[in-house]
């Protein structure tokens, strides 16, 4: 067995080695473990908060009958916020790889603070239900370009071996908090006062976030760059054969040029930005990321159910004659749902 597969499957030496990796730029990589924990926890408060704050008017008085603060009869509608943050989440997560790799980690990354600050600000403006959904777009860009980011630069740090185990850390931090807010966030919301509390805690977290990655973080680009020009050392250095010779004429024919060739099924090849072929690539033409892709989103509709239907269900009805859920134990379903998620992910980085 080469030396490096038996290293990759000793859980020991591979926390070693992460150690080692990260030490250099340690307090930063653990800055981002933070950012990571606030984005979880501002997420969790929000999205909670908003599904319990809709409510049928059944009785005809004008007011939601779970105590909400907004009437919303359907529950298409009332859930709707999670397919605004969906969507303006799934184009951040396009786009947010190519604009950090060309105006840096650091710029971006308080840009998409910048983008979410509006998101509590809105919703406790708001007079409808309409205002709060826009903010679930500013919210979705903020969390696409945020989360995304911490876990690039955790991965810059860690290096190419430990990218799998950067990951873990990210993921887990992320989901952990978000599983534990949902318990913080029921205990914030009043009996009357669905936004009060809540997204002023929201708005402090986005302030902070803000302000230490304007002020503390810092960017991660010059480590990519010096890896990337180890690495294509290493490969002219050591290849030899036909095919680098030609790989080396053709970078030296259109040297970053920021598109490359793609083949079609049907034998066809055309050009491409980086950004778009990435994107064929991965969703349409790679079988094992294809599945990939499948696999995230069967992840992502079981989080939107538990989210939206089940929260609705239980903070709404309860189930045939039971009547509303107490939002501590719609809190505290959620945790069950989201915990077991968030620890395992530290599991799967090995």
């Amino acid at each position: 067995m080469p030396e490096d597969q038996g290293r990759s499957r000793n859980p020991i030496a591979s926390v070693h080695g992460f150690l080692k990796a990260v030490k250099p730029n340690k307090w930063q990589f653990f800055l981002n473990v933070f950012l990571t924990i606030l984005i979880g926890a501002l997420l969790s408060i929000t999205k909670f908060a908003q599904g319990v704050m809709t409510g049928r008017d059944a009785d005809g008085d004008g007011a939601a009958d779970n105590g909400g603060e907004f009437v919303v009869d359907s529950a298409l509608v009332s859930t709707s916020f999670l397919i605004t943050f969906g969507l303006a989440k799934a184009v951040s997560n396009l786009f947010v790889g190519i604009l950090a790799d060309r105006f840096g980690r650091k710029v971006v990354m308080v840009a998409g603070w910048v983008l979410g600050v509006p998101v509590p600000v809105m919703i406790l403006a708001a007079r409808s239900w309409t205002t709060v959904l826009w903010a679930n777009v500013f919210l979705g860009l903020q969390q696409g370009i945020c989360w995304t980011l911490t876990i690039v630069l955790m991965v810059d740090y860690a290096g190419p071996e430990h990218r799998g185990l950067a990951v873990g850390i990210n993921e887990t931090a992320g989901y952990s908090a978000v599983a534990v807010f949902n318990v913080v966030a029921a205990a914030l919301i009043g009996e009357r006062d669905f936004r009060g509390k809540p997204f002023w805690v929201v708005l402090g977290l986005m302030c902070c976030g803000l302000v230490m990655s304007f002020f503390i973080l810092r960017d991660s680009k010059n480590l990519v760059r010096a890896e990337e020009q180890a690495r294509r050392c290493d490969e002219r250095s050591g290849d030899t054969s036909e095919t680098g010779r030609e790989i080396k004429e053709e970078e030296t024919e259109r040297p970053r040029t920021g598109r490359g060739r793609i083949a079609w099924p049907s034998g066809r090849t055309s050009e491409h930005s980086v950004g778009s072929l990435a994107f064929v690539y991965a969703s349409f033409l790679n079988r094992s990321l294809v599945l990939c892709c499948l696999a995230g989103s069967m992840i992502n509709f079981c989080t939107a159910f538990a989210w939206g239907i089940l929260t609705k269900w239980a903070a709404d009805y309860g189930g045939k004659g039971w009547g509303p859920l107490p939002k501590t134990l719609v809190a505290q379903i959620l945790l069950a749902y989201s915990l077991p998620k968030g620890v395992l992910q530290f599991a799967t980085g090995f």
